[in-house]
């Protein structure tokens, strides 16, 4: 059985909205479906329709979930789904964190002050060390090296250097 794109959305959408699920919400989650399934990837498409509609329909998932932010800093954020269909509520937070990642741009882009480096986003100390000790190795405290060198000896396994 072949079916078109647009009888698929139709058909999922309604099945969504029978659940409770508001009319935005349920042609949201139908085209995430179905964005599986002209990808190819069909276990992850309508496929899953019976699923969802019986757990919307037993209230195993909150067809009106009121997603909020529960945490958040300069570049992350923490979003509580409310129990909702993750095919609603993962787009929205993805919308969140491309604003996120907009600012974050915007910040980069902006000329340091005279005598600086320039912003300093959470998580720039960190890849900065990272990218160092990718570089030069990854020094380790003596307590620790002593540690590693009597396990390779122990167990006759080069650590190299």
């Amino acid at each position: 059985m072949t079916c078109s794109l647009d009888a698929l959305h139709r058909f999922a959408s309604t099945l969504f909205e029978r659940t409770g699920v508001p009319a935005e919400d349920a042609s949201l989650a139908a085209g995430v479906l179905l964005a599986a399934d002209l990808r190819g990837i069909d276990s992850h498409g309508v496929a899953r329709l019976r699923g969802y509609y019986e757990m919307l329909a037993a209230g195993l998932i909150n067809p009106r979930p009121r997603a909020r932010v529960v945490r958040a800093t300069a570049t992350t954020a923490t979003v509580d789904g409310d129990n909702g269909l993750g095919l609603v509520v993962a787009p929205r937070a993805n919308e969140l964190a491309m604003e996120v990642d907009d600012l974050v741009r915007t910040l980069r882009a902006t000329p340091p002050v005279p005598g600086t480096d320039g912003p300093l986003i959470p998580g720039d100390p960190e890849r900065a060390a990272e990218a160092v000790r990718r570089r030069d190795g990854i020094p380790l405290i003596e307590p620790v090296a002593a540690d590693l060198v009597a396990l390779a000896a122990e167990t006759g396994v080069s650590i190299g250097r």
